[in-house]
């Protein structure tokens, strides 16, 4: 896993047993709403919680999880609570294909809306003596309030995707917290194989605290 994020048996029709009786999170739009963000101050050192500015020249509170070649942000806007990652690697989610020989290693698809997005743990099982993702995640808490899900942003890794909450923001954060060593996953309802995702690491109920903190702050909750 790289600087903090990202690593690495239900069927899937458990999986979708359990998620059937959830409302979906439906996209809002289809307009990244977050955009670069840049530092301006840090508001808690010791969480890692920065305040700055979108490319709309709006306040937001986040923290950034950088690694080689993919950067990982959750934070809070006038927007929502969200989740953007520009990331062109392997820091995404891995699928079944790691599977199969003959494909990639990781290969992705974009889900197509509605879509759901849930905390999961990534399933594993041993080949040939080899541990490998099965391709299946089993939720461990599913965000039922309305999101955007923007896919295939432009950035500076070439590739990405943003999320943002329509609901609370502390019911966000919880999923996110839940997630961790794990991986957040946003399912096409109509499509479940079609799964995007990250993975979470360094995210706890601390940080939650303090991204809050920041936003009330800064009258941005």
């Amino acid at each position: 896993m790289r600087s903090g994020f990202c690593r690495g048996l239900i069927s899937v029709f458990a999986v979708l047993s359990l998620l059937a009786a959830t409302s979906p999170a439906r996209p809002q739009g289809n307009v990244d709403p977050i955009r670069n963000l840049k530092k301006t101050s840090t508001f808690d050192r010791a969480q890692k919680v920065n305040v700055g500015k979108s490319s709309k020249g709006k306040v937001v509170c986040f923290i950034e999880y950088e690694g080689s070649d993919s950067t990982l942000y959750v934070g809070i806007s006038l927007d929502g609570a969200f989740i953007r990652v520009e990331s062109s690697g392997p820091d995404r989610l891995p699928n079944e294909s790691n599977f199969n020989p003959t494909l990639p290693l990781v290969t992705r698809t974009t889900p197509t809306p509605p879509v759901r997005i849930f905390a999961a743990k990534g399933l594993t099982k041993v080949v040939d003596g080899d541990l490998k993702s099965t391709g299946d995640y089993a939720p461990l808490q599913i965000y039922d309030g309305a999101v955007t899900y923007i896919p295939n942003i432009k950035t500076v890794y070439g590739d990405g995707f943003v999320v943002v909450s329509k609901g609370d923001a502390k019911s966000f954060f919880d999923m996110v917290v839940r997630a961790h060593n794990e991986y957040i996953v946003i399912q096409s309802v109509s499509e479940p194989k079609n799964l995007d995702g990250v993975g979470i690491s360094d995210f706890k109920a601390s940080t939650m605290s303090a991204l809050l903190a920041c936003a009330k702050k800064y009258n941005i909750q």
